[in-house]
């Protein structure tokens, strides 16, 4: 460590401690503060002093009472990290708001189309409805048409029966005989007039009467025809009537589904939107810890502000040369996926990480997996070892988080990694619940957390400088297991070897 800190009474770190500081038992405790800097103790220890580049990475003044360095206030902290908050759901939100913003426009013009079709929908109803009352009255017309022609049907069929009659009686010059039952009318009406030879006459008014009756009959032809024509042509009116009205009926039903469809759409918008400004609201107080955080600190627990492409993008522009056989974009999301498992800030935890191995050059690091100078007191050689690199990651956050709280932990968070790295095992279990409460217990630099803040700051300036590497999704409102990578949930258990004695 940069310093020093407390692993089941072991003190860790770099910090030069008297030798009554020390019990030399897991269960020791600290018996009286250090006295030197962690400047000093670095001087041929693992930290950043000796294995930081020699440009980005920030170091502790040479001397042996370092002036503290210039700390960002909390405030500015805290302002920051809501900023980068905000803008990393930024890009959900105004997605969720142009989709709320086009279902409304969408509606609109949906009610619009609707409108438009019930009018021309009643329109053509009472359309068809007058149409079928104007051949429901040309059928009728058309019905006194064919009676009307029926009738003069008739009458011309009389007259030529009557004709016929006069001339078979002109011809044989007999009128006594009772004529056809089609010509009884005539006789009975003209028997005098044929009984006195006047058979010219009655011919003539009968072909006058014929002459008529086939005129009349002939209009009336006319007239039906004419009829018949318009009956036709009300009954073609009528059904392109009915299809307007189904056409109209389809087409009103198809712009409600449409409707239906964007009230959904809108629906669904809104949630959607509901749900990115709850997540935004979580993650914004998921920065300032649990309610118990002491003002104007910044909490160990909780959610990142900093995402893994920022925090790799900002390793990058410090210069940092990542010594390990990891690649820094690895170990940026093991930091985010433990602190995410464990309840902690894994962005945080990153920034002391940074400050403890120089940029992940340090020879625990490198050699032990260790990135938080675990178990590295003044008088040890080297830190403790971890398994893997990602359970090394997992190690440093689960002390973190021991510190931080002395509860169980978050349920569904991995085993421990070591046997030691539990609550129960840690006499300063609890002791630290924010940045600023480290130094003094993780190391002895009196600006320790001013280092560790001022990493975090430089972090938050460049998330906020580099707008391309703002997550352009919302996380998720919450993690499951199935988010976080099987061996941190199931960490193989070292063997007693890894562990190492105490000093």
């Amino acid at each position: 460590m940069v310093g020093w800190a407390l692993l089941g009474g072991v003190l860790l770190g770099g910090g030069e401690l008297p030798a009554q500081a020390l019990t030399g038992t897991l269960t020791g405790t600290l018996t009286s503060a250090p006295t030197t800097t962690a400047a000093a103790a670095l001087a041929g220890s693992d930290g950043p002093s000796s294995t930081a580049p020699t440009t980005g990475a920030p170091l502790a003044p040479p001397s042996s009472q370092p002036a503290a360095p210039a700390t960002p206030p909390t405030t500015t902290i805290t302002s920051q990290q809501e900023l980068v908050v905000t803008a990393e759901h930024r890009a959900a939100l105004d997605l969720a708001r142009v989709a709320v913003d086009h279902f409304t426009a969408a509606i609109a013009t949906d009610q619009g189309a609707i409108a438009t079709d019930q009018k021309k929908l009643v329109a053509t109803q009472a359309q068809q409805t007058a149409t079928a009352g104007r051949l429901a009255a040309d059928q009728a017309a058309l019905l006194g048409d064919r009676r009307t022609l029926s009738a003069a049907e008739a009458a011309l069929s009389l007259d030529r029966a009557q004709l016929r009659v006069i001339a078979v009686g002109m011809y044989t010059g007999d009128f006594t005989d009772p004529p056809p039952s089609s010509g009884q009318s005539l006789i009975l009406a003209q028997q005098q007039v044929i009984d006195t030879s006047e058979a010219e006459v009655v011919a003539g008014l009968v072909d006058h009467n014929l002459r008529r009756d086939v005129g009349a009959e002939s209009r009336d032809r006319d007239r039906v025809g004419r009829a018949v024509t318009l009956v036709g042509q009300d009954q073609q009116d009528l059904t392109q009537a009915v299809l307007a009205v189904a056409d109209g009926l389809h087409q009103l039903a198809q712009d409600q589904a449409t409707l239906d469809s964007d009230e959904k759409g809108q629906t669904e918008a809104v949630q959607q939107l509901g749900s990115v400004e709850a997540a935004l609201t979580a993650a914004l107080a998921s920065l300032n810890g649990p309610a118990d955080t002491p003002p104007g600190q910044v909490s160990l627990l909780g959610g990142a502000a900093i995402d893994a492409r920022q925090l790799v993008g900002w390793y990058n522009s410090q210069g940092y040369v990542d010594l390990t056989s990891t690649p820094i974009s690895e170990l940026a999301n093991w930091y985010l996926q433990a602190g995410t498992a464990e309840g902690v800030r894994g962005d945080l935890a990153f920034a002391q990480a940074i400050l403890e191995t120089g940029g992940f050059a340090s020879p625990d690091a490198v050699d032990l997996n260790n990135y938080a100078g675990i178990g590295h007191c003044d008088t040890c050689p080297a830190g403790w070892a971890f398994p893997s690199p990602e359970l090394g990651v997992l190690g440093h956050v689960q002390l973190l988080r021991i510190f931080a709280d002395a509860g169980p932990g978050p349920a569904q968070a991995p085993r421990p990694v070591l046997p030691v790295l539990t609550p129960a095992a840690q006499g300063r279990a609890g002791c630290c619940a924010t940045v600023e409460s480290l130094t003094g217990v993780w190391a002895t630099d009196p600006t320790y957390s001013q280092q560790i803040l001022q990493i975090y700051a430089s972090m938050l300036d460049y998330a906020l400088s580099s707008p391309d590497l703002v997550t352009q999704s919302a996380p998720p409102t919450s993690t499951t297991t199935s988010q976080v990578p099987t061996t941190l949930n199931n960490p193989p258990v070292p063997s007693s070897a890894a562990v190492p004695a105490a000093h």
